[in-house]
């Protein structure tokens, strides 16, 4: 006779971190089927229950194999099979579904785009239920396990193939879990015994739909099982169950905008159970005890080994000055985690975070604090959770500046142990910082000029008292004497005053009909430099200065004497000034140039007779001179 929930007590032991799952294939009726395995590293002393965990349309086993139940049944033989690929045939066309159990999925007379599809059943005739047994076989072959204790669980499709298994297989399965999933429309219910079984369905399950399991085809609601509610009822009426549930009420104590109730239905001679969590506003996923106030992990096997669901109560508490939130007696359920923030007041840091205290599973968990919260993970007792504070030390940071400048803040700083403190430092106009000395005439006293980023200098993590002392000195400055021939102008000429290392612009402008003939930096002296060729719209830049410097420039006529500029009667341009569109306007096909302000042509083309569009975009801004048989119009680039 099948204990039904009943699991062997196993002795306890210590399993190798290195047990995980991998991965298998069984040549099962001519097909390479796959699946993960996860079995214990070190057998335990009496036999394992074994469950098969069933992946949704579309998905794999690797996939659904990282949902952690060894966590909660690190004792527990874990399989997670792979269905095959399933297609329909729409309009001659064969298209994939995915992934897809053999569970009776579908829909009778479904249309698409107007067009009549028939009946549809994803993997009509593929065997899914005897390759679960096939590889359920051969672990009773080769492992001690308990074949009282044998459970399938499954979401979506993996929830209508566990039904199945329920139905016809409940001489071998001992119990099954759905997560939104049903019985399959095409899946007849004639079961071969009375099975315990769990379902657990969101109230806004937009996959399957919780009223009447519509699955959204392309926009079309088609029926493709039953819905909760009437699941629920086919498997209580045949399990001959009370009418009247006993209804648990999961404490509400997460924001997920979800509240989870479970409805047990039992009969009393038999022991049969079959159970509904409800999950009210939830959608089509898998919940767990980290973000929701129920784990799906723990609660199916809870149900698979027979227990009832509980909740814990954490207290919370604080010393003086400070505070942890929530603070008090909160409830929370089995395997959920639940955060507690810890604020400590101004001037004030945690001491201590005691768990449990006064117990034997006392802890000292103050170097578990992460950005000011604590977290009991995965609850499963009560727990105390107590916090003191302490006062932060204090250490005077002592800033002083010489004449010609500031740092600020300046005198006796503040500052708590372990933080920053940045201070900033400005000279006066013409001014520049000398030197900055930390710890002056200590055996710590350091130079920290080179230190100075964008002008302040931070003491890191503060844990002595210091000074800081900031000295300025006169920027060096430098003579820049600027000069120009004839038919032109340099702009600022004269001398110009420029502080040591920074930059100095000159801007050249040639009059009208004339160009840069030369450019020449510190003439007369062993650095004469001719820069004309380094001459950028019209100006030069003296770089990182370091000396006195001289330029002078020179004009020269444009070279043709035959351009009457602004005069050409045979030719017109407009817009002008332009941005990177010229249109030209010609009374016949010519040759033209563009001429810049220096005299060097940077462009020739062809144009017709009429409005020539030419691209000036790659020109920088500046004077141009547009000629064609040696008449000009003068055009300004500006943008």
């Amino acid at each position: 006779m099948k204990k039904i929930f009943t699991i062997v007590a196993l002795a306890l032991c210590t399993f190798a971190l290195s047990a995980q799952h991998v991965a298998r294939t069984m040549n099962f009726e001519g097909t390479s089927r796959k699946y993960m395995e996860y079995i214990p590293t070190s057998s335990p002393d009496g036999s394992m229950p074994v469950i098969f965990l069933l992946h949704g349309l579309g998905d794999n086993c690797n996939n659904f194999s990282q949902l952690g139940f060894e966590d909660v049944a690190p004792n527990w033989i874990i399989i997670t099979p792979e269905a095959t690929n399933a297609t329909i045939s729409i309009l001659g066309s064969s298209m994939s579904a995915g992934t897809a159990w053999a569970a009776g999925v579908g829909g009778e007379n479904i249309t698409y785009m107007g067009f009549p599809l028939g009946n549809i059943e994803l993997n009509e005739g593929v065997n899914d239920d005897g390759f679960i047994l096939a590889i359920l076989d051969s672990l009773e072959n080769n492992f001690n396990v308990d074949t009282d204790s044998v459970f399938v669980a499954g979401f979506s499709m993996g929830g209508f193939m566990s039904n199945k298994m329920a139905i016809k297989h409940a001489d071998r399965i001992t119990a099954i879990a759905s997560v939104s999933g049903t019985i399959g429309h095409f899946q007849p219910f004639e079961p071969t015994g009375n099975i315990n079984t769990m379902h657990i369905h969101g109230t806004a399950d937009e996959t399957i739909s919780y009223d009447n399991a519509n699955f959204d085809f392309n926009g079309i609601a088609i029926p493709v099982g039953i819905g909760a509610d009437s699941l629920v009822e086919t498997w209580r009426e045949y399990n001959q169950c009370a009418a009247e549930p006993t209804v648990y009420q999961y404490v509400n104590s997460k924001e997920d905008n979800l509240t989870f109730e479970q409805y047990t239905y039992k009969n009393e001679e038999t022991g049969n159970k079959t159970v509904f969590i409800k999950v009210n506003n939830g959608i089509h996923t898998w919940y767990d005890g980290y973000n929701n106030d129920i784990d799906y992990n723990r609660e199916i096997y809870n149900f698979f080994i027979g227990k009832e669901p509980e909740s814990f109560t954490l207290t919370s508490s604080s010393g003086e000055n400070g505070s942890i939130s929530p603070d008090g007696e909160i409830a929370v359920n089995e395997s959920q985690y639940y955060a507690f923030t810890i604020t400590p007041d101004e001037g004030y840091r945690i001491a201590s975070v005691i768990v449990d205290a006064e117990t034997e599973n006392e802890a000292n968990v103050t170097n578990a604090i992460v950005n000011s919260r604590y977290t009991f993970q995965n609850v499963m007792a009560n727990h105390s959770i107590n916090v003191t504070f302490e006062e932060i030390p204090t250490y005077t940071i002592s800033s002083s500046a010489g004449e010609n400048g500031t740092i600020s803040p300046e005198g006796d700083t503040i500052v708590y142990e372990g933080t920053n403190a940045t201070f900033t430092i400005t000279p006066d106009e013409g001014y520049r910082i000398a030197s900055v000395i930390v710890d002056a005439e200590t055996e710590n006293e350091t130079n920290v000029t080179n230190a100075i980023v964008n002008s302040r200098y931070t003491f890191q993590n503060v844990m002595a008292n210091h000074s800081i002392n900031v000295t300025f000195e006169e920027i060096p400055t430098y003579t820049i004497s600027s000069s120009a021939g004839e038919n032109g102008a340099i702009s600022p000429e004269g001398d110009t005053i420029v502080y040591e290392g920074t930059n100095a612009t000159f801007t050249i402008t040639p009059d009208e009909g004339y160009r840069i003939a030369s450019v020449i930096v510190d003439a007369e002296t062993e650095n004469e430099t001719n820069v004309t060729d380094a001459i950028v719209n019209s100006t030069y830049t003296f770089q990182n200065v370091m000396a006195n410097h001289s330029i002078y420039v020179t004009f020269e006529v444009i070279p043709n004497d035959n351009i009457d500029i602004n005069t050409a009667e045979n030719f017109s341009i407009y817009p002008n000034p332009a941005t990177d569109i010229v249109n030209i306007v010609s009374q016949n096909d010519s040759e033209l140039a563009i001429f810049n302000a220096t005299g060097k042509e940077v462009k020739r083309i062809r144009t017709n007779e009429g409005s020539t569009s030419i691209d000036i975009s790659d020109l920088p801004n500046g004077m141009y001179f547009i000629v064609i048989n040696g008449n000009a119009h003068k055009l300004a680039i500006e943008r």
